[in-house]
């Protein structure tokens, strides 16, 4: 797994540059929201949507998306920009599950319920065959809910830095403390002289 991860990686020399890109046009889906492999996710489907499913997988998969690449392809589009695909948390927090795919746990892994490692190379291969181009999404900051006070190194105040004197804003100097919420449980207090 680490190899494919890395291939992509590599095939940086290999990729379009931002010229050649510009004349695409791209059609961006979420994974798990375009095509369902199939509709044992019903859930997903009832009416009225519960708030359950909508914080919930319901289905869609590479799979799903090559059955619908000419359906993209006769809209005029020519390139897919495809959710992040390293696997995601998928343990139950008060926003759900990680369905979308910017909730990344491990970079080594992939989405499960995306589909497995082939059915990656057969959606890129699919698409190849329609001259159309696969954009990953990366995640590189926002990588889950902050539901937890576990995210090290970021779970101390000693990991935040206290705001220089000269670097204060004239918009917050009137302010003798401002509360960030950082979970649902804690707030740091920042004191401003």
């Amino acid at each position: 797994m680490k190899i494919f991860l890395l291939s992509f990686f590599i095939s940086f020399i290999y990729c379009k540059n931002a010229f050649e890109w510009r004349s695409r046009s791209i059609y961006q889906i979420l994974t798990d929201r375009f095509s369902p492999e199939n509709f044992s996710y019903i859930q997903c489907m009832e009416q009225p949507i519960t708030e359950y499913s909508l914080r919930h997988y319901c289905g869609g998969t590479y799979r799903g998306a090559i059955d619908q690449l000419d359906y993209i392809f006769e809209m005029g589009f020519n390139a897919l920009w495809i959710s992040p695909i390293p696997s995601n948390i998928d343990k139950e927090t008060i926003y759900g599950v990680g369905w979308h795919g910017y909730w990344q746990d491990n970079i080594y892994q992939l989405n499960q319920y995306f589909g497995r490692e082939n059915d990656l190379i057969d959606l890129i291969d699919q698409a190849h065959k329609r001259d159309i181009w696969i954009m990953l999404d990366v995640v590189a900051n926002h990588v889950g809910p902050n539901v937890t006070n576990n995210y090290f190194p970021f779970n101390g105040l000693f990991t935040y830095n206290i705001f220089m004197k000269e670097s204060r804003s004239k918009m917050t100097s009137d302010h003798r403390q401002e509360r960030i919420k950082i979970n649902q449980l804690h707030y740091i207090i920042k004191y401003f002289e």
